[in-house]
């Protein structure tokens, strides 16, 4: 049976997850004798992964210490959530069992999807991409689409979100901590890729040598993947459960009163 990689969304992790993530992996690594791993390609992964995950690790450390850094993170997640929210509003409308509904849904998600991964976009290619959604919206041809699905309050909630962003991000006492953020954000870039880049050697390696250096790795990079997908699910578990109790509130709400 093939052996297989822990399903994990490293997009979805925040920007502590995912450093702890791969800090978690190679921690447990560092477990296996010495001895066992001999693949020079695997210990260069690993030598390169641990220096990329230092580097991001003091960057965030960089980042906490400044107060105005730390506003500009949480206002770029407040945000990208605001981003991730506008496209499962639109999603749900596909679910729609009104023709119309789910017409409109599915046109808004093709112009979605043209301005796919605007979160994780440099910033002010972000600023500028959520503008632009933001004034296709509300145009004559898209904009009928977000009133029907009643998923205006999502539009305005992202715009204003990146207008709190920008007006931050341009503020003069920002600019060291706007550094700060971008650099954190580039490294986080680079620090995941050089993870995916290690995982898929040792997927393939593990499938087909079948030895203890890879399979034994493989073994404990899964237990930390695991641990983080579960967190995730626990997570959009309980994002489900509430956007659920909302549109059930907001049925109710719509059911005319027979006096």
């Amino acid at each position: 049976m093939a052996k297989a990689l822990t399903d994990l969304n490293l997009r979805k992790l925040s920007n502590l997850e995912a450093g702890q993530v791969v800090k978690r992996n190679l921690t447990d690594i560092g477990t296996v004798p010495s001895a066992e791993i001999t693949d020079v390609v695997l210990k260069n992964y690993l030598t390169g992964l641990a220096n990329k995950e230092v580097d991001y690790d003091k960057a965030l450390v960089q980042v906490q210490k400044n107060d105005e850094t730390d506003k500009l993170v949480t206002a770029d997640e407040k945000r990208d959530t605001s981003v991730v929210a506008l496209g499962l509003a639109i999603h749900l409308g596909k679910l729609s069992d009104v023709p119309a509904e789910e017409e409109a849904a599915t046109s808004l998600q093709t112009l979605f999807v043209t301005y796919k991964n605007l979160q994780h976009l440099n910033y002010e290619a972000e600023s500028n991409g959520i503008d632009n959604l933001g004034k296709d919206l509300v145009n004559a041809k898209y904009g009928p689409f977000v009133t029907l699905l009643g998923i205006g309050k999502y539009v305005i909630r992202l715009q204003s979100d990146n207008d709190k962003f920008k007006t931050l991000y341009g503020g003069r006492t920002v600019g060291k901590a706007t550094t700060e953020v971008f650099n954190a954000k580039l490294l986080r870039k680079d620090l995941l890729l050089a993870y995916g880049n290690f995982t898929s050697y040792l997927l393939i390696m593990a499938n087909n040598l079948d030895t203890a250096q890879y399979n034994d790795i493989l073994a404990l990079v899964n237990a930390g993947r695991k641990e983080y997908a579960d967190l995730l699910a626990i997570r959009e578990g309980k994002l489900a459960a509430a956007k659920a109790k909302a549109a059930a509130a907001a049925a109710v709400a719509t059911i005319p009163i027979v006096k």
